[in-house]
């Protein structure tokens, strides 16, 4: 697939930038495939200067509609111009049935995989006795991921409206309204998931509106990308919202409440799983804690966002059941009936409303 696509785009390029010479420096190569895109990255030789240097391809999977994509690209403009660090989108076309944006490709990896290498240093001291590694990256996990988050919903939302005008996106497409109008969409068209009755609750309890900051929708450390003098920027913004705080915080309670999520065969995604949740649990409680040492969090608000988180992920577990396009097949953490099981009754537990997606 890497071969068809870098063609198609050099052709896309060529008529974009109107130079029918050009080529790449770096052929595309993948990075990852994600949950709703596949990202790969080149280089294009003798560009004009605001193509030059390494770039990205963020290909969305084609069952994902324009508007979807159109509203993340504005949403990277609008952090963009309220200094928050973001790649910046130089474009955005389709190749075949599916859209795409091109970005620049900002440096540095991703902080979940500095952690990681430290993680096992501290399982091996933990090993011989030594516990206080794992304080130590406790700490680094928390400060790095509350100044930034802080950092994010400290951003004058004052200025969104102004910033949309000319965009074709309103600031209603980036509230909760809007978020909750997709999920009931795509529950729609998934025979047998019943979830009319979550959804139903999300509308009858949605808080009111008010104290609304710019959330990033899926904030971990595998999106925050990092180098040896800091934090060189967040991507992934597709489920950005103008939305209360405790939508970014009741994610990571909802989405990692089983643990460390492991894609991979159950016979050894399982056990990890279950091994990593008394961390996971302990390094949340302590993110958690320390925002809220810094910022009000109102309970009430938190325990609806962790029930839209619920149905959030609940949706697409019962979208990859049934095998719709862009979901079969790709690894991901949420369709066991484990975590699916779990996440219903997390729903319930706060909402007092049972479902059940067919398993």
């Amino acid at each position: 697939m890497t071969a068809d696509v870098a063609q198609s785009l050099l052709v896309w390029l060529r008529a974009e930038l109107g130079d029918p010479e050009l080529r790449y420096a770096k052929a595309p190569t993948l990075i990852v495939r994600g949950l709703d895109a596949t990202v790969l990255a080149f280089e294009l030789s003798d560009a004009p200067e605001s193509h030059r240097g390494p770039l990205i391809l963020r290909l969305f999977d084609p069952d994902l509609p324009a508007a979807r994509v159109r509203r993340e690209r504005v949403v990277h403009r609008i952090l963009g111009e309220l200094g928050y660090p973001v790649p910046g989108v130089l474009g955005q076309g389709r190749l075949g049935d599916r859209t795409f944006l091109l970005m620049e490709r900002l440096p540095g990896r991703p902080f979940f995989d500095v952690l990681m290498p430290l993680c096992g240093v501290a399982l091996l001291a933990s090993a011989l006795g030594w516990h206080a590694p794992w304080l130590a990256v406790g700490i680094l996990y928390v400060g790095v991921t509350v100044r930034w988050m802080r950092r994010l919903h400290h951003l004058p939302t004052e200025r969104v409206p102004d910033l949309l005008e000319g965009t074709g996106v309103t600031v209603d497409a980036l509230r909760l309204d809007a978020a909750i109008d997709a999920l009931e969409e795509r529950a729609r068209r998934l025979e047998g998931a019943s979830l009319e009755p979550a959804i139903a609750w999300l509308r009858e309890h949605r808080p009111e509106e008010g104290d609304e900051v710019l959330c990033h929708g899926d904030f971990w450390p595998g999106n925050l990308l990092c180098t040896a003098h800091g934090v060189s920027g967040l991507i992934d913004w597709g489920d950005a919202l103008l939305a209360p705080c405790e939508y970014e915080l009741a994610w990571s309670q909802v989405a990692y409440r089983s643990g460390l999520p492991v894609p991979g065969p159950a016979w050894l995604a399982d056990p990890v799983t279950r091994l990593s949740t008394p961390l996971v649990w302990l390094v949340l409680s302590l993110n958690r804690t320390t925002y809220r040492a810094l910022e009000p969090i109102d309970p009430a608000r938190m325990r609806y966002f962790v029930a839209f988180h619920c149905v959030r992920i609940l949706v697409f577990s019962a979208e990859c059941r049934v095998g719709l396009t862009g979901t079969a097949g790709k690894p991901n953490p949420w369709t066991p009936t484990r975590v699916v099981a779990g996440i219903e009754r997390c729903f319930e537990r706060r909402t007092g409303t049972p479902i059940a997606i067919a398993r």
